[in-house]
């Protein structure tokens, strides 16, 4: 089941750690996410994604385990 959360461009919002996959979906300008062990700062770059386009983050156990987005709006997700 997806669980919908309010993003905004400026600071990365926390998904989950000790993941292992996603999919998220941000609306809005600036989407972007951020894959790793801890928090980014305000201003790590990561990841630029299409807004509106459901992206598949398939092995997020390798990369850290953490996810974190931005963007204007708000991002819909689902991650185990």
């Amino acid at each position: 089941m997806a669980t919908s959360i309010d993003t905004n461009s400026t600071t990365w919002t926390l998904i989950g750690t000790g993941k292992t996959t996603a999919i998220i979906q941000i609306s809005g300008l600036d989407a972007a996410i951020y894959i790793g062990s801890s928090t980014p700062a305000a201003n790590a770059v990561g990841y630029s994604i299409a807004p509106g386009v459901p992206v598949s983050v398939p092995n997020l156990a390798d990369l850290g385990g953490g996810l974190w987005a931005k963007g204007a709006g708000g991002a819909v997700y689902d991650a185990v």
